[in-house]
């Protein structure tokens, strides 16, 4: 073990003398090393090749590697100082900001005020990061990298997943027996996380598909491959839906005006005839298609997660205007799982989880930053991020990693969505009233 600790803080310092090499040049404005950078952020959300206790958050390699590259991407936004600047005078931008302001006053309180500010920091960061990076490289190679880094992860979590099954499939406790499953978890630890990675890979290859660089087009489509095996794979419901419901409302967009109202009219009848027939003529299939055990419990409790939202509310009403401050979830919810019936160590639900870390304080900046987004989508008719942010809400409905800890693809995928939606915005005002040129950094095109 020593000698594996040691060989693995010598990979660490030459990453990490890598890492502030690639900083460097991307600070300069060596185009490529800020590429890598991009393509390393991405990559890094939701891995991890190691399991603790959910209360341990002790300082580790595998944290310590990933708390100095999200460090390297916040010092990359400061050194876009005035692009920086001018995405956050965006109303969408500065609202989302504040609420990680309040979320890293709200540490103050929390369980750990130490893990909590470095959790929030590196929430700052990551968002800083992709306010300033989509205006550093243009949409081809931001489609192109972000989909090859969900691939990447997917492709080894599937090497895995026959080479390694103890290690790369999920273990569950079936009628008191912990038991290997089917449902692939890969380098990610989770099935649900790995099925996120490999929505939001599809998800990116079908927002930037007709601009990626077509001499990659084989990558490409190895790496949609990968994500989609990796997707189906690991069971996991939130993401595939997400993933259904996000593009087909991105492929309706297409659709001719007159004919979209009789599309979405079409294809709700259909599936809501077909489900009725298969249910009064086979109800057993029907519910062994939509459920892992066969049994309706699962889908009516949605997968026990009323059973958590209901005393996850209990344990916020005890602190409704502050919570319990951000991060405070891992600490709180375990104590709990005797009236929950499991252990469990976050609610399972955005809304819940901004109420539990923040009160209803971080409620109503949430609610006026999801609202000022709305507003900016409307006036602008950006569908790609539309679609990011609707992926990112449709899966709060059942997970609340958004908010939980340090960043995950669900944060990252929020980001870029705002990200995205900033640029195009200042995009139309620019457009709308060209005396603005002077003070607007340029802006690439879509």
């Amino acid at each position: 073990m020593e000698q594996l600790n040691s060989n693995l803080a010598f990979v660490l310092a030459i990453g990490g003398l890598a890492g502030a090499l690639v900083l460097a040049l991307a600070c300069a404005g060596h185009r490529t090393a800020a590429k890598i950078l991009f393509f390393l952020v991405v990559a890094s959300f939701d891995v991890t090749f190691r399991n603790r206790g959910y209360g341990d958050k002790g300082l580790d390699l595998q944290v310590l590697a990933k708390l100095l590259l999200w460090g390297a991407a916040g010092l990359f936004a400061l050194s876009r100082a005035n692009r920086l600047l001018s995405a956050l005078s965006e109303p969408a931008a500065a609202a989302w900001l504040l609420l990680l302001g309040w979320f890293a006053a709200s540490s103050v309180y929390a369980p750990n005020p130490i893990f909590s500010s470095v959790a929030v920091a590196s929430l700052c960061a990551v968002f800083l990061f992709f306010l300033t990076i989509v205006r550093e490289i243009d949409d081809s190679w931001l489609g192109s990298l972000a989909l090859l880094a969900a691939g990447t992860v997917c492709a080894i979590s599937l090497v895995g997943y026959f080479v390694s099954p103890d290690t790369m499939r999920l273990w569950s406790w079936i009628d008191g027996s912990l038991v290997r499953t089917s449902r692939i978890v890969g380098i990610t630890g989770h099935a649900n996380a790995i099925g996120g990675i490999g929505a939001f890979g599809i998800l990116i290859a079908r927002i930037f598909w007709s601009v990626m660089d077509s001499r990659g087009a084989w990558l490409h489509v190895a790496a949609v491959a990968c994500c989609l095996a990796a997707l189906l794979l690991s069971q996991s419901r939130t993401p595939i839906g997400g993933l259904l419901v996000v593009l087909g409302c991105y492929q309706l967009m297409y659709f001719r005006k007159g004919t979209r109202p009789m599309v979405v009219l079409g294809v709700l009848t259909s599936v809501a005839f077909g489900l009725i027939i298969l249910f009064t003529y086979d109800a057993e299939t029907t519910i062994s298609l939509l459920t892992r055990s066969g049994d309706l419990q699962e889908i009516l409790t949605v997968t026990g997660r009323t059973a958590i939202w209901g005393a996850v509310l209990d344990l916020w009403s005890e602190s409704p205007i502050l919570g319990w401050g951000y991060g405070s979830s891992t600490y709180i919810i375990p104590k709990i799982s005797a009236s929950i019936g499991f252990v469990v160590a976050q609610s399972h639900n955005l809304i819940i989880q901004v109420m539990l870390s923040g009160g209803v304080v971080a409620l109503t900046i949430f609610t006026a930053a999801a609202v000022i987004s709305l507003r900016a989508v409307l006036r602008t008719h950006d569908a790609a991020s539309a679609t990011l942010l609707g992926f990112v809400f449709i899966g709060g409905l059942t997970e609340g990693a958004v908010f939980n800890n340090t960043p995950d693809l669900s944060f990252a995928t929020l980001s870029l969505g705002v990200a995205l939606l900033v640029r195009r915005s200042q995009a139309v005002r620019l457009a709308e009233e060209p005396e603005m040129a002077v003070s607007l950094p340029p802006v690439r095109a879509r």
